[in-house]
């Protein structure tokens, strides 16, 4: 244990308060908020027996942690073979959690083919505000992590994919998504796809069914094989990545645009309990896209 000064920053410099916490195991930003002020009622009412504020490292055991969380980490290619399109539409258990398979119809095979990964061989069908005839997979975050509280948690949403697009709007879709509820439908995510001129771009979806909807398009960084939607209080944060030997380090990664839930209109209705959901999907305007491998996924929280 570090020899802690009688007030939260009595004579130390926050770097030097930081070290001492941190020796100790407690995180910056904690670090942080005991430096700056004293604790506020509600935290004195947590103490435990004895704490005080002129205990730092009591003080600080007191104060929950704010950084992200993993709440749920699958790597797809590790898991047994799987044939999702044959059984049809309705629920799949993955992993040991439940998602909902749409549009087996429309797929030529989907599947976990027990080395590389989650496969959409997708014969046709497209993927939009109230036209989703493409095959895909949802899960409810609920179903993926018990524990999600929707006026509570921010999230992020990780996805390695290998996916090499050879014609127009050939798309690989990662989204996070509202089913209905109040507002309606919500989608807020990315997708992987070669344009109307046959260049690789990410492209940012964002909005709602009721007209106000926004679409932006990068065409850098085209080479990453990982997209992380990062949820905010307005709408979301889109970073791609490299995958190597696990997911990359946030600062690492490339931001592609902070959009809001709705492109217009003042409401900015975000997710809810009952229908907040994870969604992907391989599609085109029209016949058979290339094929797409989910090769892993991860979901994670704050608050």
């Amino acid at each position: 244990m570090g020899t802690f000064a009688t007030t939260p920053n009595a004579g130390l410099t926050l770097d030097e308060y930081r070290k001492i916490l941190r020796d100790n195991g407690i995180p910056d930003e904690v670090a942080l908020k005991l430096y700056r002020a004293l604790p506020t009622a509600d935290e004195k009412a947590s103490f435990p027996s004895g704490a005080s504020a002129s205990d730092p490292l009591a003080l600080a055991s007191a104060i929950p942690t704010t950084g992200w969380t993993t709440r749920y980490s699958v790597d797809f290619s590790a898991l047994p073979a799987l044939d999702i399109k044959t059984p049809g539409d309705g629920a799949v258990v993955i992993d040991g959690k439940t998602w909902q398979s749409l549009n087996m119809a429309n797929a030529t095979a989907l599947d976990l083919d027990g080395s590389t990964g989650l496969v959409f061989d997708v014969a046709n069908g497209t993927y939009d505000y109230g036209t989703r005839t493409a095959p895909y997979l949802y899960a409810l975050i609920t179903s993926l992590w018990s524990g999600y509280n929707v006026a509570n948690h921010k999230l992020r949403v990780w996805a390695h994919f290998n996916y090499a697009p050879v014609n127009n709007w050939d798309s690989f879709m990662c989204m996070l998504e509202r089913q209905g509820g109040v507002g309606g439908e919500l989608m807020a995510g990315a997708i992987f796809r070669h344009n109307g001129s046959t260049v690789d771009e990410w492209a940012l979806y964002h909005g709602s069914a009721g007209g106000a909807s926004g679409f932006s398009a990068h065409t850098s960084h085209t080479t990453d094989d990982v997209v992380c939607i990062e949820q905010t209080e307005r709408g979301i944060i889109v970073r791609s990545g490299t995958y190597a030997a696990g997911f990359p380090n946030i600062e690492d990664m490339n931001q592609h645009g902070h959009v809001t839930y709705d492109k217009s209109g003042d409401l900015l209705l975000g997710l809810e309990q009952a229908n907040a959901v994870v969604s992907f999907s391989n599609f085109k305007d029209s016949g058979a896209p290339a094929d797409a491998t989910l090769v892993a996924f991860q979901l994670d929280s704050i608050g």
